[in-house]
């Protein structure tokens, strides 16, 4: 994937590619809310990364995507670590990819597998506002 536009419309783009083909992938953190609030000014950076949540029942189908669009997983990481995160990234590495699985551990646990298809794109509302 050459990626023209902006982290954001890439993100969205991909979610969008995904929910066609049938894969449980949702946007995360500031491009989702970016998404769900347009009239809210962006804190957009030079260096965003994208952002998204899926569900460990779908790993391979999230593999297998990411790699037809032309990104690069991280063969060890997402081995040992796949069924929690994934990490994948351009070719020019400058682009990358993070794929939380099932639930985001932070100070709190927010289990979110269940919820994954409430909204089209992005986790449901009140799951992102615990993410912040």
């Amino acid at each position: 994937m050459v990626l023209e536009k902006d982290a954001f419309d890439e993100s969205v783009a991909v979610v969008r590619d995904a929910n066609e083909r049938g894969i449980p992938l949702k946007l995360l953190g500031g491009q989702a809310v970016r998404l769900l609030c347009p009239l809210y000014p962006h804190r957009a950076r030079n260096d965003q990364d994208m952002d998204f949540a899926s569900v460990s029942s779908a790993k391979r189908p999230v593999i297998d995507f990411f790699e037809r669009l032309g990104f690069l997983g991280d063969t060890r990481f997402n081995t040992l670590h796949g069924d929690r995160q994934m990490y994948f990234t351009t070719a020019d590495g400058k682009t990358s990819v993070d794929v939380i699985m099932d639930k985001l551990n932070m100070c709190h646990v927010l289990e979110f597998r269940n919820r994954i298809d409430r909204m089209p794109y992005t986790l449901d509302v009140t799951d992102l506002l615990l993410t912040k």
